[in-house]
């Protein structure tokens, strides 16, 4: 004997919206990743996401061995990469939120950010030889954590206004398979061969 019963869906759709939704069909998986690769301004967004955060983040992987040859030890690089991971906490807060309430393109503020984080990257590379305080590299390299993590919501946000009809899981894979990429491209570059001062 059942006292209640409870079906998994409506019999009928509550909503409008949900009734247009039911008769849509849903694209299958390949239409929606061959509809991004087909659209040449997702991908523009893709290398400058895969230039800007994953390029970081191989830096930011191997930072103990990229600083060591300029004589800062592992507890300095430690120093610099906590600095610059806050930095890009205040970055991506503050760059999202400026795009939010001041009404910002998101292309010109993702193109500020960046200048903001080339600009404070050659500065740090100046810094590193010639021998600045570590206090001047910690700020410098929080510069270029907010910089560079500033854009990363910006560019997600342009990447689905960009590639509208395609879910955003989608979209979010293939960024984070790019980004991915970038620090994988920076990480093969040996060291030792090569020294980290490229």
């Amino acid at each position: 004997c059942t006292l209640i019963r409870f079906p998994s869906a409506p019999e009928k759709p509550v909503s409008c919206s949900q009734n247009f939704r039911q008769q849509i069909e849903k694209p299958d998986v390949v239409s929606q990743y061959t509809s991004l690769f087909r659209s040449t301004d997702f991908l523009r967004i893709c290398i400058c996401y895969g230039l800007g955060s994953g390029l970081y983040a191989g830096w930011c992987g191997s930072l103990n061995e990229n600083l060591a040859s300029y004589g800062l030890n592992q507890a300095n690089s430690g120093w610099i990469g906590m600095a610059s991971l806050l930095g890009g906490f205040v970055g991506g807060t503050v760059g999202s939120v400026l795009v939010d309430r001041r009404q910002v393109s998101l292309q010109t503020m993702a193109l500020v950010l960046f200048y903001i984080s080339s600009a404070a990257c050659g500065l740090f590379i100046l810094g590193c030889y010639l021998k600045w305080s570590l206090i001047e590299l910690i700020v410098i390299a929080t510069i270029i954590g907010a910089g560079i993590n500033g854009t990363i919501p910006i560019l997600f946000e342009l990447a689905l206004e960009t590639a509208f009809p395609v879910p955003n899981a989608a979209i979010g894979n293939v960024l984070t398979a790019v980004n991915g990429l970038g620090a994988v491209v920076f990480l093969c570059v040996p060291i030792g061969k090569y020294g980290a001062q490229w």
